[in-house]
């Protein structure tokens, strides 16, 4: 049974995929795009949705109470090449649609083309902030293990927040 999804989802999706706020009949195409690039992960709700024919209203949504960040860069700011048993910098341009600043810190989670998964859970004696309203880079510097295997490495944002 797919259930429905909520109202902040779908014009999440719609702005991402739509045309003039409203979903197309290739709006469920470009959404699987992004799915496998990395840059959204849909769920059955969503692809039912997709499917389906919505607009967004002309008035903005309000923003959510507190800091709420959501991924801007495409691609992101990733070493290249990575370099194995070294340090690595990650940088994640995110921007805060939140009504508060956000303070923490990123993780990151690496997967090889054998299903082989490191995650480095992040630094908190460097939290990082990003007020509301803005957009900016988040950093973290990983030292990536040799037991990886170099190729096509997924690569996973975790983000934790500080008091």
């Amino acid at each position: 049974m797919v259930t429905e999804i909520g109202t902040e989802r779908k014009a999440s999706l719609v702005e991402m995929v739509g045309v003039n706020n409203c979903l197309t009949t290739d709006s469920w195409k470009i959404a699987t795009w992004h799915d496998m690039e990395g840059n959204v992960r849909l769920t059955p709700e969503d692809m039912a949705f997709l499917r389906g024919t919505y607009c967004i209203a002309d008035e903005p949504p309000e923003p959510p109470l507190g800091a709420a960040l959501i991924r801007t860069d495409t691609p992101p700011d990733i070493p290249s090449p990575i370099v194995l048993g070294a340090v690595n910098w990650f940088g994640l341009e995110y921007k805060n649609t939140g009504t508060r600043k956000w303070k923490g810190y990123l993780g990151i989670r690496l997967t090889d083309i054998y299903g082989v998964t490191y995650e480095f859970t992040g630094d908190q004696s460097y939290p990082q902030t990003l007020l509301a309203g803005a957009t900016g880079t988040i950093w973290a510097k990983v030292t990536v293990p040799s037991y990886l295997s170099l190729g096509n490495l997924e690569i996973k944002a975790i983000l934790y927040s500080v008091a």
